[in-house]
């Protein structure tokens, strides 16, 4: 596998991994006063959609707080409202795909060769003091009349 290859498979799990974690749902009026919601994303008619924060029903209208002001919303300008929910089936499943992804890269380092063909792998010899480095590496390139 390629260094770009690589890559794109890392950032495509951290990609999925971060929207696995959470689910965003529909809300309906009648839920947002038990203050189950820190936070709701709104949108209305006029305006693209924003962030509620602290929000609260007082007979039709919906207010809270938008990038710290306090805002009112007639219910008959929102189209919609969403809430973000922790999403643990799906947060599972993204712990037990990056353990077994992890596992098999391991496994797949741990036991590939380190050069192709029937090469074989020797010892370094180096010595840093009095400890000897056995890190294994091509033979070619401890002896190079050995050819890699």
């Amino acid at each position: 596998m390629s260094r770009g290859s690589l890559l794109r498979v890392l950032m495509a799990a951290t990609l999925l991994g971060a929207a696995g974690c959470h689910n965003m749902l529909p809300i309906r009026p009648a839920e947002i006063d038990n203050h189950t919601w820190p936070k709701i994303w709104v949108t209305t008619t006029d305006h693209p959609t924003f962030v509620l924060e602290a929000p609260a029903m007082r007979g039709d209208t919906l207010y809270g707080f938008v990038d710290g002001d306090y805002r009112e919303i007639p219910l008959p300008q929102v189209v919609t409202m969403r809430g973000r929910r922790g999403a643990r089936t799906r947060t599972a499943a993204v712990i037990g795909t990056s353990f077994l992804a992890m596992t098999g890269l391991l496994v797949y380092f741990g036991n590939r060769s380190y050069v192709g063909g029937n090469a074989t792998t020797c010892s370094s010899g180096n010595t840093t003091g009095d400890v000897a480095d056995n890190l294994p590496v091509p033979c070619c390139r401890v002896n190079p009349t050995i050819p890699c």
